[in-house]
């Protein structure tokens, strides 16, 4: 069905609850597995509700938004309507803001907010907020009452001020305040340890890495063996990792992705010189996504994985644009190695599975001191 121009307008002049049907009668006409009318009219009697008895502030926008949001969150945990700034962080990465200097992942699994790598010398680190910790309240604002991108932006502030953190450390209810700092959250670490065995730590896969990536491997050329931390890694683009990866693998198939009309799409790293390291991956229960990608296509090419068993996250999201200033995040693949191995769900097992012991310090991490073992040829009982 085909709406007249007159009476768009018409339906357009009125309330909430009018656009609603607007958008609604013309999906319908459009698409068959779209809303339904008598969906359409529960809606209209939600945003006339809206409109008549909701004492706080609202604006059509926020009603729209939240519409859009709510169907695409009830397909899949990973499935989400972006804004444009929200884009924008995904895209470029965002490392440089006045915060506390730690990273905190959302998991979707069981809807709680845990700090996954505490920075040195952060606000973090000196006020002792630990790896781990499950972050509960965010000052007065308890985290399950909004979106993880708005409870970022509620630990962030002005320098100098303070934010108060309530986490749950295992058993004990704690409130922590954190004063704020000019932070650099490094996502590209690299360095050489005194036996020449180098170390490269990459905490995610966007294109505001590139460059550091150039820099570390540079700097990792004198090096025969290298332990490769992916613990904490949650993901990226897949385009960056191809990029990062054609730096040490080139022109290689890194991962399959199947759709749902059964179309396969090979993912092959980008043109390089290549590397000639012995590796050593670390990865944890917070390696994720891209990062699981490059933790199982190396552990296919008989590279020791060390460290515990990774998320679990085997599905692909593409970012289809809406509108110039919104997006959706849709779930459109499975992904597999190259090898047929897909994890989504069960995670990656390590060859060698060992608990880190939360030291940030190079000399006292429990995880990367076996790593220098078994490259200089140690045993592992």
């Amino acid at each position: 069905m085909k709406l007249s121009n007159d009476v768009i307008t018409a339906f357009g002049v009125g309330s909430i609850s009018t656009l609603v049907a607007v958008l609604g009668v013309i999906t319908i006409g459009q698409n068959s597995h779209a809303v339904k009318l008598s969906d359409i009219t529960r809606l209209n009697r939600i945003t006339d509700s809206i409109e008549s008895s909701y004492i706080g502030e609202y604006t059509d926008k926020d009603i729209v938004d939240g519409v859009m949001h709510g169907a695409l969150s009830n397909l899949d945990m990973y499935s989400d309507y972006m804004l444009g700034e929200d884009m924008r962080k995904v895209i470029e990465g965002d490392n440089l803001f006045a915060g506390i200097g730690c990273k905190m992942t959302f998991n979707a699994y069981n809807d709680t907010v845990k700090v996954t790598r505490v920075y040195s010398d952060s606000p973090a680190e000196r006020a002792g907020i630990l790896v781990d910790d499950i972050i509960t309240k965010v000052d007065n604002t308890y985290v399950n009452t909004v979106k993880f991108d708005e409870l970022v932006d509620l630990v962030r502030g002005e320098s100098g001020s303070s934010v108060l953190l309530t986490v749950l450390r295992d058993e004990d209810t704690l409130e922590i305040p954190v004063v704020r700092d000019d932070v650099y959250i490094p996502e590209v670490e690299w360095t050489i340890f005194e036996d020449n065995i180098g170390y490269l730590k990459l905490s995610a896969f966007n294109s505001s890495i590139v460059s550091d990536m150039k820099t570390a491997m540079e700097n990792l050329s004198s090096c025969d063996k290298v332990i490769f931390d992916l613990r904490g890694n949650s993901g990226g683009t897949v385009s960056d990792m191809a990029t990062v990866l054609g730096m040490m693998y080139p022109d290689e198939l890194l991962c399959t992705m199947i759709y749902n009309n059964d179309v396969k799409q090979e993912i092959m790293s980008d043109a390089g010189e290549g590397v000639d390291f012995d590796f050593i991956v670390l990865c944890d229960k917070n390696t994720a996504s891209c990062g699981e990608i490059v933790t199982q296509f190396l552990k296919d090419k008989g590279v020791v994985i060390v460290g515990e068993k990774t998320y679990g996250k085997g599905v692909s999201q593409s970012i289809i644009e809406v509108d110039d200033e919104n997006f959706i995040k849709l779930t459109t693949s499975k992904v597999y190695s190259p090898e047929g191995v897909c994890w989504n769900e069960v995670g990656i097992e390590p060859d060698i599975e060992i608990e880190w012991n939360k030291e940030t310090d190079y000399d006292k991490d429990n995880v990367i001191h076996l790593a220098r073992l078994l490259l200089s040829g140690g045993g592992y009982d």
